[in-house]
């Protein structure tokens, strides 16, 4: 029953909350930088190989 009440308190606990949140923006951010990344890198390409 307490490891039930435990298990209860982790999952409604304000910092996992805040936690969650985080891991989520950090993994949100990293895949927009990413993509924002490889669309410069394939403009740079295409641009690269007009030339030649």
């Amino acid at each position: 029953m307490l490891q039930s009440l435990g298990i209860v308190y982790m999952l409604t606990s304000t910092w996992v909350t805040v936690a969650v949140a985080a891991g989520f923006a950090v993994v949100y951010f990293s895949v927009r930088a990413l993509s924002r990344a490889s669309r410069q890198v394939d403009r740079i390409f295409e641009e690269e190989l007009d030339r030649q």
